[in-house]
């Protein structure tokens, strides 16, 4: 597997779930601290989010993790994936981005690793054939090169960011893109633990 830096989004609102979502636990571990332990073999993880929501999501920060936000706070998951690109500095050719309300990660991350990086980057694709572009590897050049046409990101949507790129969608196991975004999905993902 080549070396890669990852950027962990855990900045946003949980408006729909009605808690923060890096903070819900699942079997007794955070949503954030999975999402990590996830991408543990990365050089550096980039955490979007506000410092005391790291604070209070680990019991041990682990040393690879860098804190940042987006400005303005709650700008979105583009403007946090910039921001966390800023925080990395020389980031490696390959970068994992995760979403941090995607509890079974993991086994997506893997099998994304596990294939050569290609043009931009390859993503997870979920049961119904949809692209999971917040579970994904991209090269660095290519999120770079999104960067520069989009400015600061504040209020784009990912799938627009993504746009142009050559993304190679990757068939995971079932449910392993499942999410948290209500407390429906949360009681669904905890039965099913």
């Amino acid at each position: 597997m080549a070396e890669f830096d990852a950027i962990v989004l855990a900045g946003g609102a949980s408006r729909r779930l009605g808690r923060n979502k890096a903070l819900v636990r699942l079997r007794g571990v955070t949503l954030l601290e999975r999402t990590c332990v996830a991408v543990a073999g990365a050089r550096r993880i980039a955490v979007v989010a506000p410092k005391e929501t790291i604070a209070a999501a680990f019991a041990h920060i682990p040393g690879n993790v860098v804190q940042t936000l987006e400005d303005p706070p709650l700008g979105g998951p583009v403007a946090g994936l910039i921001a966390g690109l800023d925080a990395l500095g020389e980031p490696r050719a390959q970068i994992a981005v995760l979403s941090c309300d995607v509890p079974r990660a993991a086994d997506a991350i893997e099998v994304l690793l596990g294939r050569p990086l290609e043009g931009a980057g390859v993503c997870a694709v979920d049961g119904t054939g949809r692209q999971q572009l917040l579970v994904g590897v991209y090269s660095f050049e290519f999120l770079n090169s999104r960067r520069a046409a989009v400015g600061s990101g504040h209020g784009a949507s990912i799938r627009a960011f993504m746009d142009g790129g050559a993304i190679e969608g990757i068939m995971v196991p079932p449910g392993v893109t499942d999410d948290v975004d209500t407390p429906l999905d949360l009681q669904c993902l905890s039965a099913s633990e």
